[in-house]
């Protein structure tokens, strides 16, 4: 992400501003049972990393 698109908003706190939450899965691989984690797209800022409602105290 660029600092040129962003707009101002608190930092989401569901994600600590990375934009992705770990999602863990349960594979088996290599016929072992694994946890794989897997980065998905945060739902409360949807991957900017801010929250654009939210705005701090200033």
């Amino acid at each position: 992400m660029s600092d040129t698109n962003r707009k101002p908003g608190a930092l989401c706190n569901a994600c600590g501003g990375d934009g992705r939450i770990a999602d863990p899965k349960a594979a088996i691989i290599g016929r072992e049972p694994q946890t794989v984690i897997i980065a998905r797209l945060c739902r409360w800022c949807r991957g900017t990393g801010r929250r654009p409602n939210l705005h701090p105290p200033v």
